[in-house]
């Protein structure tokens, strides 16, 4: 439903089950992660993510220890800028340091993502 951007399913699924907004499916992910897991840029991403954060989810939560969080993973997979404004627009830390010792500036350099990386840069 993520990925189809069917937000009313979503909202139906959080209704019946609140713990899925927290939840790692595959036992690694949250849902903000796969939102933004390569290759990214799913329909009606902004209004998912008010959604699921509305609902408890964590836009800072760790993926599977490596200290990958949703804003690093839209920094580095496709240089996902909507998806990166609307995880800080709900407390993202643009500043986390996560894996390879890299800040979400950095990974989106890396990944060749320079638009979003300069954009980063520039937060306070």
């Amino acid at each position: 439903m993520i990925a189809e951007g069917d937000v009313e399913a979503l909202r139906r699924a959080l209704a019946a089950d609140p713990g899925l907004a927290t939840a790692r499916p595959d036992g690694k992910r949250t849902l903000l992660h796969m939102l933004t897991d390569w290759p990214g840029h799913f329909p009606r991403a902004t209004e998912t993510f008010a959604v699921l954060v509305a609902a408890g989810a964590d836009v800072n939560a760790r993926f599977d220890g490596r200290g990958e969080t949703p804003l690093m993973w839209a920094a580095c997979h496709g240089g996902q800028r909507e998806a990166a404004e609307a995880l800080l627009a709900r407390g993202a830390d643009p500043h986390w340091v996560g894996w390879d010792d890299l800040t979400p500036e950095q990974a989106a350099r890396r990944s060749g993502a320079d638009e979003l990386a300069d954009w980063v840069a520039q937060l306070p």
